[in-house]
């Protein structure tokens, strides 16, 4: 099974909760590739390929972004599965809904534990 994982740039700094339990569970699931996009220049065909080659697309949607924007639209169009994030405290765009088959909050890292559990 393959991942890929959208987040904006800053989401690391500004949301460590989202990827202490993303790298937790990595580290847990050998099974389950996940791509961790680099927030570099990255070829768009390359960045296609990953979002075409995913079984699930795994998404912190608390801080707005246009990169992640443009990737949850591409994995909308290829009719992916996105499975999106945001912290309880943060209030998240409109246009998220359209794009996402789900949404959930957390607070803390054993609240994206368990809905990563629930996919694996």
């Amino acid at each position: 099974m393959n991942w890929f994982i959208s987040h904006p740039s800053g989401a690391p700094y500004q949301t460590p909760i989202f990827f202490r339990a993303l790298k937790q569970f990595d580290t847990d699931h050998a099974d389950i590739t996940v791509h961790w996009p680099p927030r570099d220049t990255v070829v768009l065909a390359d960045r296609l390929e990953i979002l075409r080659s995913a079984d699930l697309i795994i998404a912190e949607v608390s801080i707005a972004s246009t990169g992640s924007g443009i990737e949850l639209g591409i994995a909308y169009t290829l009719k992916k599965s996105v499975i999106a994030f945001h912290q309880g405290t943060s209030v998240i765009s409109p246009a998220v809904s359209v794009a996402v088959t789900a949404l959930h909050t957390y607070l803390a890292e054993e609240d994206i534990a368990k809905v990563l559990q629930t996919l694996a």
